[in-house]
């Protein structure tokens, strides 16, 4: 037997187990305990299969721990469906872990369609949690078209509505380095 042979034979004898620990996992999303729900999560996402219907559910379980592992996970696995609610809980989530989770996987699934729908959310309330989850779906996607939008807020009245916008200002430019200048030229320290 070749290394090929053996390669496939071992993958194919190995197959059973992992869609049976994958079964295992989905039905241990809807335990109580977190421990064993954040294991199965990670086991779901390791095994890169099919999401389980009940994983994006979990986006609104009451413990943060499980909606951050769930954000990651549906990231991981590149679940589109879950892209509008990820972008909604990459602004409005409870803890910044879970945001900035939620965030990484809407850059992860498609980070053009989250930030669209993200920057709608750049002239109200909301702003300064509009501008944070940019930031962080931007990371690594320069060229982001509303990037106008973005850098006037940078001079905006409101201090705290500064900062954030340099930084995701500088993550959405398609000229980071003419960003970086730009930045440095301004005259609030915290820009």
């Amino acid at each position: 037997m070749d290394l090929r042979s053996t390669t496939f034979a071992l993958a194919a004898a190995l197959l059973p187990a992992a869609t049976a620990a994958a079964q295992d996992a989905a039905a241990d999303l809807r335990s109580k305990d977190v421990a064993v729900q954040l294991a199965a999560i990670d086991a779901i996402a390791a095994a890169n299969g099919d999401v389980p219907l009940i994983l994006p559910g979990l986006l609104k379980d009451k413990d943060w721990e499980v909606q951050e592992r769930a954000a990651m996970a549906l990231g991981k696995l590149g679940h589109a469906a879950s892209l509008p609610q990820l972008a909604t809980m990459a602004q409005d989530g409870d803890v910044f872990r879970v945001r900035r989770a939620a965030a990484l996987a809407v850059s992860a699934i498609d980070a053009a369609a989250g930030a669209e729908r993200i920057a709608k959310k750049l002239k109200g309330k909301d702003q300064i949690a509009a501008l944070e989850a940019l930031a962080f779906v931007l990371r690594g996607h320069p060229g982001f078209a509303e990037i106008d939008k973005i850098e006037a807020l940078v001079a905006a009245a409101d201090a705290e509505v500064r900062e954030p916008a340099a930084v995701a200002f500088l993550e959405g430019a398609a000229d980071r380095a003419a960003a970086l200048r730009k930045l440095l030229g301004d005259r609030h320290l915290g820009v």
